[in-house]
């Protein structure tokens, strides 16, 4: 889009931000509130302009049917002057990305309990409303300076089983293939799994530096996603305890079957991981920032009950 009018619905755009295949986001203020605002718009560059508008048209109804504190908030989606939009949030943050293109290593040593915390909660609450992100990587996570977290970019949500499909019904696989679960690669059914597979992979990369697969080509990528077991972690951190270690192997076990059934299972004992390594930060740092959501709560209040019987 080489010129964006001043105005789109009720929005006053400002800056370009971020461009992308398929849309632009840009800085906005809401001309009605005064507020601050990141507007997605339509890329007139994308191949097809029908199917960018219906991606943008989906990745609102995903966002609007699921709305969480660590996702992005929407607040509404239009089409002005032939171009579709959506406004949101502004959230100033850095990608994790970019925070490992920058090899910030203590932002994500300082803050790895929390960032991953947030994003469990993030996803588990997706899963909840019936959709698998299906694109997990890290340009999709944004944290900023107090490590408070927004996932972003539903464009390929996927319905929770409903298979791996394109909108428009054509089976592709669509995201980063560094975090491809397998049943993505087969083109089966998708569900909490496929994501905590991609967490998995998130997490290795998050902890190590570098991602679990890699390959000289992509189908040789796909093939170790498909076929070969990660490397065991071994980097210094004071996080990397055999549990953190046996749990992401866990996560990242080839049949959705052997791995943990949801993304509260997954948040439970990632807390656990994380309380064992350095119980004193995690209580005088982290425990009063990790809010509780009341299915987590639950889920805790359950386990507790569980040990105390096991015990008797």
């Amino acid at each position: 889009m080489t010129k964006t009018p001043e105005r789109y619905g009720n929005y006053r755009m400002s800056r370009l931000i971020h461009t992308g295949a398929n849309c632009e986001v840009w800085q906005a203020m809401s001309i009605d509130t005064n507020q601050p605002r990141a507007i997605k718009l339509q890329s007139v560059k994308s191949s097809s302009a029908a199917q960018a508008a219906k991606l943008l048209r989906h990745d609102y109804t995903v966002v609007n049917s699921c709305k969480h504190r660590n996702i992005i908030r929407v607040f509404d989606c239009g089409t002005d002057q032939g171009i579709t939009y959506i406004g949101m949030e502004r959230f100033s943050g850095r990608s994790l990305r970019q925070i490992f293109t920058e090899k910030d290593r203590n932002a994500i040593e300082a803050g790895l309990p929390l960032i991953v915390d947030q994003l469990c909660a993030a996803l588990h609450q997706l899963h909840t409303s019936g959709w698998v992100y299906a694109s997990l990587k890290p340009g999709h996570v944004l944290v900023n300076d107090q490590q408070q977290l927004r996932l972003i970019d539903f464009t390929h949500a996927q319905p929770m089983r409903g298979g791996l499909r394109l909108l428009s019904g054509t089976p592709k696989l669509v995201g980063s293939p560094y975090y491809f679960s397998p049943e993505q690669i087969r083109r089966q059914s998708l569900d909490s799994r496929s994501d905590v597979y991609s967490l998995g992979c998130l997490l290795y990369e998050l902890i190590e530096g570098h991602v679990p697969f890699t390959g000289a080509t992509p189908q040789e990528l796909l093939n170790k996603h498909l076929q070969v077991k990660a490397p065991r972690i071994t980097a210094k951190s004071k996080y990397v305890t055999d549990a953190l270690v046996d749990l992401i192997g866990n996560m990242l076990a080839k049949e959705p079957a052997q791995r943990p059934d949801d993304m509260l299972i997954v948040r439970h004992e990632l807390r656990r991981c994380f309380e064992l390594a350095d119980p004193v930060q995690w209580q005088t740092q982290f425990s009063g920032a990790l809010v509780d959501d009341e299915a987590f709560a639950s889920l805790t209040s359950s386990t507790s009950s569980r040990q105390k019987l096991d015990s008797q």
